[in-house]
């Protein structure tokens, strides 16, 4: 079972929005989400849960790429000067 800190990124084992840890009370772990702009909480027992290993939406993940691309283009144009 994975070790959660307040702060981390969550889903439940069956899928869902993800969650992040606001509580840990003995035996379960609050987490709080928004739906339609609205933050929902509910606390689950902590062998539900797995960590979020993908939270960061597709546009940021897009970014991030056309970024390291530049980067990449720039240091070849800096490498023949």
């Amino acid at each position: 079972m994975a070790k959660f800190k307040v702060g981390d990124i969550v889903e439940l084992n069956s899928g869902g929005p993800k969650m992040t840890v606001s509580r840990i009370a003995a035996r379960h772990l609050y987490c709080c989400w928004f739906t339609a702009g609205k933050r929902q909480e509910a606390c689950f027992p902590p062998a539900t849960l797995r960590p979020a290993t993908d939270f960061v939406d597709d546009k940021k993940r897009e970014a991030v790429k056309r970024l390291a691309k530049r980067i990449e283009d720039f240091a070849g144009e800096t490498k023949k000067h």
